[in-house]
C-alpha cells in the first residue's frame, strides 16, 4: 500500500531493505527521545482489521487494549538492537525501530540507542526508488 503524503513528506524517495540496513558497520550512539518522538503523531501502523496508515503510536500507547497487535509488537521489541535513522529534511528519521521507540518511552526511557545512516550509504539499503520527486 502506498505510503500517504504526511509520510512521503519526511521521506526520501526510496524504498529501503531492513536486513541491508542491519548489516551496514555503523557506530552505536545515544540519543535523547526528545529527537524523534515526534513519529508518534504520524500514522505509521494500521488499525486491527485494516491494511491502511491510520493508527498513531499515540493512539496505541493511550489505549493498548484497542490494538493488540501492535501492542504485542511493542512488547516484544528488543531494546538491545538500536534504532536505525537518517537526517533528512532537518529532523532524525525512523527507518526501523518505532516499536522499539514506543516500548522505551512506555517504560520510561529518556534515552536509546541508534545508528545514523549517512546519506552517502543511501545505495547500500535501498530496495529501489518508487518515483521521482520534484
Amino acid at each position: 500500500m502506498k505510503r500517504p503524503k504526511i509520510i512521503e513528506d519526511i521521506t526520501p524517495n526510496l524504498e529501503w531493505d531492513s536486513k541491508k540496513i542491519w548489516r551496514l558497520d555503523l557506530p552505536v550512539q545515544e540519543m535523547s527521545i526528545k529527537h524523534l518522538i515526534w513519529h508518534f503523531d504520524l500514522p505509521f501502523w494500521e488499525k486491527e482489521g485494516t491494511d491502511d496508515w491510520n493508527l498513531t503510536p499515540w493512539e496505541l500507547i493511550k489505549n493498548p487494549e484497542n490494538e493488540p497487535s501492535h501492542y504485542a509488537k511493542i512488547q516484544q521489541a528488543d531494546l538491545k538492537y538500536p534504532l536505525e535513522i537518517i537526517e533528512y529534511k532537518g529532523r532524525y528519521r525512523i527507518l526501523d525501530g518505532i516499536h522499539r521507540l514506543a516500548k522505551a518511552y512506555m517504560n520510561g526511557l529518556k534515552v536509546v540507542s541508534v545508528r545514523i545512516i549517512p546519506e552517502n550509504r543511501f545505495k547500500e539499503i535501498v530496495k529501489y526508488y518508487p518515483h521521482a520527486k520534484s
